[in-house]
């Protein structure tokens, strides 16, 4: 985006397209019932380099916190 991309074309180029490339589309890449239930949540936009991953689910249990009090992430076994 810094150079002009498109901010559309940017999300899709780290979620559905990469999945697309390399067959999976129809389990991950977009958010849809059926798919997996991988998701990140952002501090804010996740294309603005200021943003912080605050949560990760995968299969929708929870892998990844951010501890604000501590200043670091928190990993689980998934």
């Amino acid at each position: 985006m810094k150079e002009g991309l498109n901010r559309d074309v940017a999300l899709r180029s780290v979620t559905i397209n990469p999945a697309r490339i390399l067959g999976v589309a129809d389990r991950i890449g977009s958010l849809e019932v059926g798919k997996d239930a991988d998701l990140v949540i952002w501090s804010g936009d996740p294309l603005d380099v200021m943003s912080r991953a605050e949560r990760a689910y995968l299969d929708g249990r929870e892998i990844y916190a951010y501890d604000y009090d501590r200043h670091e992430g928190v990993f689980r076994e998934p």
